[in-house]
């Protein structure tokens, strides 16, 4: 253990050579660590990484991304594993509230009355919010697989596809359209579109675009 290790895990280097790894790992983790353990003895090559938490000498808990290497004596013989690590409590404390943002904002979009989705440039949907199967009769996971003219009135399509055709040349900064929309019993009801495109830093429209 070199002396970098005592950074991340509390230990100085002369107490961890008397204690074994699995000390450190936190139980939830230690099925991995042995899993990974028994791929580099049994001989697989290439990486092998991890990620997981370890219990500091004061308790605290910290994430580290773990690179496991072979030491081979002449003959090609295991005789030792290697690992460097380092810690990735910061990386992870992140990830964790971005997706904890992400959900709320899901949540929020999902539990608005409108519906609010985008489309790619030949518009397949490429997200939509739970409100739209109330409109639509279609669960948005169905939708996702679908282009927006199928939930059209087939009398709208040249003008949704006008409308959009005019969004991606550029030709107007925001579109508003009324148009019937196609439920999936059969009935239609009218429904106002408002788009807007969704840019690059820029300023070039990408291939998807926002509708709500």
């Amino acid at each position: 253990a070199n002396p970098a290790s005592e950074a991340i895990c509390g230990y100085p280097p002369a107490e961890l050579l008397r204690m074994n790894m699995q000390a450190l790992v936190l139980p939830e983790y230690l099925a991995l660590v042995r899993e990974r353990l028994q791929q580099r003895i049994a001989g697989i090559s290439g990486e092998i990484n991890l990620e997981l938490e370890i219990a500091r000498k004061d308790r605290q808990r910290v994430w580290m991304e773990l690179m496991v290497g072979s030491v081979v004596n002449k003959d090609g013989q295991l005789v030792a594993i290697q690992f460097s690590a380092r810690d990735i409590t910061k990386h992870k404390r992140s990830e964790t509230a971005l997706h904890a943002s992400r959900a709320y904002l899901k949540r929020i979009i999902d539990n608005a009355r409108e519906v609010i989705f985008q489309i790619d440039l030949k518009g397949h949907f490429l997200f939509i919010n739970a409100t739209a199967e109330q409109f639509s009769g279609y669960a948005p996971e169905q939708l996702l697989k679908m282009n927006m003219l199928q939930v059209v009135a087939p009398e709208h399509h040249a003008l949704v596809l006008e409308r959009l055709q005019q969004r991606i040349s550029g030709n107007i900064t925001e579109s508003n359209v009324e148009f019937e929309i196609q439920h999936r019993d059969g009935h239609k009801l009218w429904a106002e579109l408002t788009t807007s495109g969704v840019v690059d830093a820029e300023g070039r429209l990408v291939d998807r675009k926002s509708v709500v």
